[in-house]
């Protein structure tokens, strides 16, 4: 039996369905009702002995100023799953730790400022969900949720978490996003289960050695920090998939990422690293490579070596050339090179038959050969602001192509762009 309450007049709507509820309370399973309802009917909840899942809906139409629970919240033994989501709490009541049978609590999009200590006896918990709160610090007692595989914290004020954390044994999921994090605990590599660590958007300026002890990783996010280098143990990270380190302060990669074998996408764009390390030849099941937005002068000719790779990503850099190797890449079907220096473009770029994007704006190329005809798969071309002057005939070949950006800022007369849109569908040529 299913109970479904809205509160645009909350008194006579809660104590209708209430009242409907407790008729045959040992049969309401689920409830979903409101704030000022739950506290009209506090002393009734003990008789909804088989409730298992509670979801608190915002009271539409009501002012109500209540910003707790009940504490006879206690009296629902059998509850699994609490749902508190968007209903404007400041606290939660430490009756809250009697809720031993709760294996999932929601409390996003609320106001709480910190969690009671007794969330501590919830040891059967496997899911907390506190984003988007304004809390500042952790407990300690979070460590005794042994049960816990999702601990997510986004959008909150925490500066550091407690130690205790790495007592987490079972913990899979841990999301700390847009915090206020200047460091984390070396206690962080004793989460032998961890395979998400979301640490994006804080203020880190190093990561603890430790963290190349979570053998199950598989996902690390250390986008929008304030990282230099990384740690040299991450090379025991062996089931590492994606790494993103992107927005930092890079200067370096280090050489051992290339014993990182199963990883599949990497993203180091927007740093200062100036040279990307022969070891990423190694990581022979890359597909994604993005390393746009840094001071790179030279692409590593055992680039040639990803078979795997479908996306490369080197724009913004200061790239004057790209290596032959790049031919080997037989799988690439996007690849960005704008804004960089080349003036020339190796003719084994275009035996990448599978190409569906490319961008080659804002370089210094001069001259583009007839062979780029047989990039027959091409989508989206952009040439601008180079010093081209004209384009090859064979260029009419590109029948999949959808966007063509050529002007402005080529040197080509009106005459010779007359040309090219003669040979083109007209909504082509930008």
């Amino acid at each position: 039996m299913s109970i479904q309450g809205y509160s645009q007049s909350q008194a006579k709507r809660g104590y209708f369905m209430f009242t409907n509820a407790l008729k045959k309370p040992t049969k309401v399973y689920t409830l979903t009702t409101c704030l000022d309802s739950l506290h009209l009917f506090a002393s009734k909840l003990k008789e909804l002995e088989n409730l298992t899942s509670l979801k608190i809906q915002q009271s539409f139409g009501a002012s109500s100023n209540i910003t707790t629970l009940p504490k006879e919240i206690a009296d629902l033994k059998n509850l699994k799953t609490i749902d508190l989501s968007n209903n404007g709490l400041t606290t939660l009541p430490k009756q809250i730790g009697q809720l031993i049978a709760l294996e999932n609590l929601y409390l996003k999009q609320n106001k709480i400022t910190s969690l009671p200590k007794e969330i501590g006896r919830l040891t059967n918990l496997k899911v907390l969900n506190i984003d988007n709160n304004e809390l500042t610090s952790l407990p300690k007692q979070i460590g005794r949720l042994q049960s816990l595989k999702i601990l997510s914290v986004k959008y909150n004020q925490l500066t550091s978490i407690p130690k205790q954390v790495g007592q987490l044994k079972h913990l899979k999921t841990l999301n700390l996003y847009s915090n206020k994090l200047t460091i984390l605990p070396k206690q962080i590599g004793q989460l032998i289960a961890l395979k998400t660590l979301n640490i994006e958007r804080n203020q880190l300026k190093a990561i603890p050695k430790q963290v190349g002890k979570l053998q199950k990783l598989e996902t690390l996010n250390l986008n929008s920090n304030q990282l230099v280098t990384l740690p040299t143990a991450i090379e025991h990270l062996k089931h590492l998939k994606t790494l993103t380190v992107q927005k930092n302060l890079l200067l370096s990669i280090p050489t051992q990422i290339g014993k990182l074998n199963k990883l599949v996408r990497v993203v180091f764009s927007g740093n200062q690293l100036t040279k990307i390390p022969k070891e990423i030849g190694q990581l022979g099941k890359l597909k994604h490579l993005y390393v746009h937005q840094n001071k790179i002068n030279i692409i590593p000719s055992e680039i040639g070596q990803l078979k795997e790779l479908t996306r490369l990503a080197f724009a913004s850099n200061k790239l004057s050339f790209i290596p032959k190797e790049i031919e080997q890449l037989k799988k690439l079907q996007w690849l960005f090179l704008d804004n960089n220096q080349l003036t020339v473009l190796p003719k084994e770029i275009w035996a990448l038959r599978n190409i569906r994007i490319l961008t080659l704006s804002a370089n210094q190329i001069s001259y583009l050969p007839k062979e780029m005809g047989q990039l027959r798969n091409l989508k989206l071309l952009d040439l601008r602001s180079n010093k081209l002057t004209t384009l090859p005939k064979e260029i009419t070949q590109l029948k999949k192509l959808k966007q063509f950006d050529f002007s402005p800022g080529n040197p080509v007369s009106q005459q010779e762009l007359k040309k090219i849109r003669n040979r083109m569908p007209k909504y082509l040529v930008r």
